[in-house]
């Protein structure tokens, strides 16, 4: 449903161009299928080696909507979704690429450059490993194998420098509002001392006049009134 959506979409933003014809096209055979799925590819690969990214991607897909089992499909849209720094789809079409061809050298290699993509190391090593096995001779799964122990190095330095940071900056804010706890209290201080007084002074008052309503009156034998 979302692949026919945003080849539906992509269609419409590219009508009028040069690929109306192939995104538009409505093959009647499996000979003609076979032929615009070609041509498909062919134009996007094409369009990533001028690296217009998003018009290789629409070719692409709309590639794979005529033919879904195609690995290599897959695998070119992966690797242009991760030269848009889109990684996590990138991964999901290298892992549809292996689901097609579980033997198909190349889908490996994509999954394990979306994981670096990811910073996903342990996931990509493995992938990296299992293009090797396939393809003992495989350069570049080689060389960037042996480059993923100074990358995760350098993300995990990087990761422990923006948390220290952040830590600074969460206890600058904690002692910032302590301050200004602080200065309130300074500054409400006087007419908080002046408002409690005013207080005190009103309950002793109140107090007093307590005492007087309670007290009584009696006459003793030689006449005089006193109280009690």
């Amino acid at each position: 449903m979302a692949e026919a959506s945003a080849s539906s979409n992509a269609s419409a933003f590219f009508a009028g161009n040069q690929h109306n014809d192939v995104l538009s096209a409505k093959p009647d055979s499996e000979e003609a299928r076979v032929r615009l799925v070609e041509e498909l590819k062919r134009r996007g690969n094409a369009a990533f080696k001028f690296q217009s990214f998003p018009e290789a991607e629409v070719l692409y897909a709309k590639a794979i909507e005529h033919d879904g089992k195609n690995a290599a499909l897959f695998g070119n849209r992966s690797m242009t979704r991760a030269s848009m720094g889109r990684f996590q789809e990138a991964l999901e079409d290298a892992n549809a690429a292996i689901g097609v061809d579980p033997s198909w050298v190349k889908g490996y290699y994509r999954k394990a450059m979306a994981e670096l993509g990811l910073k996903k190391f342990a996931e990509a090593e493995t992938s990296f490993k299992r293009v090797l096995e396939l393809d003992a001779s495989n350069k570049a799964a080689k060389t960037e194998l042996a480059k993923i122990p100074e990358a995760r190095k350098k993300y995990e330095e990087e990761a422990a420098r923006i948390a220290e940071r952040k830590a600074a900056e969460a206890a600058e804010e904690a002692e910032r509002a302590k301050s200004r706890v602080i200065s309130k209290k300074i500054v409400e201080g006087p007419a908080s001392s002046a408002a409690t007084s005013a207080k005190a002074a009103k309950k002793k008052s109140s107090g007093k006049e307590d005492d007087l309503s309670l007290r009584g009156y009696r006459t003793l034998a030689d006449g005089r009134k006193t109280t009690f």
